[in-house]
């Protein structure tokens, strides 16, 4: 909870969640990606995932083109903004992970990524 709490403090513009921030960066490391694409590799609904991409329309950070190999399909890129934005949220990112990081030894780290490891699904 301190970890989410933190993250909503000091990540953002307040509407930046970690689902947010992730597909962000889906999208700026996949040009084009599919917004179903995004629902698989997130594991998010497809409703979910409409409303998120909306949010981030919206925001004036994505921009939805018809693909050309298929017309049915929408590809998503980050807009100028969208890229600016996700520079910034990455180095807040990184700011927020030191804060927690930096109380742990590398030996203590690495046990206790090791026991996340273990309780992935």
């Amino acid at each position: 909870m301190a970890l989410w709490r933190d993250f909503n403090r000091t990540v953002g513009t307040g509407i930046v969640r970690p689902g947010l921030f992730s597909m962000l960066v889906l999208i700026d490391e996949n040009p084009g990606i599919a917004q179903i694409e995004i629902a698989v590799q997130l594991a998010i609904d497809k409703a979910t995932i409409v409303g998120l991409i909306r949010l981030l329309q919206k925001q004036g950070w994505i921009e939805r083109r018809r693909s050309r190999a298929d017309r049915r399909r929408q590809d998503l890129y980050l807009t100028t903004q969208g890229r600016h934005e996700l520079a910034t949220l990455r180095r807040e990112m990184l700011e927020h992970e030191a804060r927690f990081t930096n109380l742990f030894s590398r030996q203590e780290l690495m046990q206790f990524f090791d026991f996340l490891r273990r309780i992935q699904i």
